[in-house]
């Protein structure tokens, strides 16, 4: 999506004004131009924020893929998107109580998923236990196992680290 917003964006400079609309219709049949327009929005929102973040970048290829880089490591303005695309409910659109109902059902589908933060870290300090013995998946040695664990850990570090830059961003 992002590829292809920078990509609409530049095509459209070099159209007059009222001319991308019409030649955007002319496919319109493989895509929609509210859907350009989305992907023009998100990549020129991304853009804008690597900006504001960066401004020392100069350099356009850059400035794209951090852009996209930040759409990888923080799924908001994509979740904007889908929500203001219909494909989604908005922020508070379900209530609590129906929620829970479809939980317990088991009706909230591949698309919902929750994370126990408790059970996270209790697993974590069990890995840590010198006294729990550690089980590795079948056809891996300890050596793999572990790094493979650790650079997931690292993954999640990573993300952890980038939340809480932007909720002290917001609380300043």
């Amino acid at each position: 999506m992002m590829t292809c917003g920078f990509d609409f964006i530049q095509a459209k400079a070099g159209f007059d004004h009222g001319e991308w609309e019409r030649q955007c219709q002319i496919y319109a049949d493989k895509i929609p131009l509210r859907t350009i327009q989305h992907y023009m929005r998100l990549a020129d929102l991304s853009w804008r924020w690597v900006l504001h973040k960066h401004p020392k970048v100069k350099d356009i290829e850059e400035v794209k893929r951090l852009a996209i880089e930040m759409v990888v490591v923080s799924p908001k303005p994509i979740v904007e998107l889908m929500r203001e695309m219909g494909h989604m409910l908005k922020f508070g659109g379900y209530f609590e109580e129906d929620y829970q109902e479809k939980k317990k059902r088991n009706l909230l589908g591949d698309g919902q998923i929750e994370f126990d933060f408790t059970a996270a870290e209790n697993t974590l300090r069990m890995i840590c236990d010198p006294k729990v013995s550690l089980k590795f998946p079948e056809g891996t040695n300890e050596v793999e196992a572990l790094t493979e664990l650790q650079g997931t850990l690292k993954s999640a570090a990573m993300r952890v680290s980038h939340r809480i830059r932007e909720l002290q961003a917001i609380d300043a």
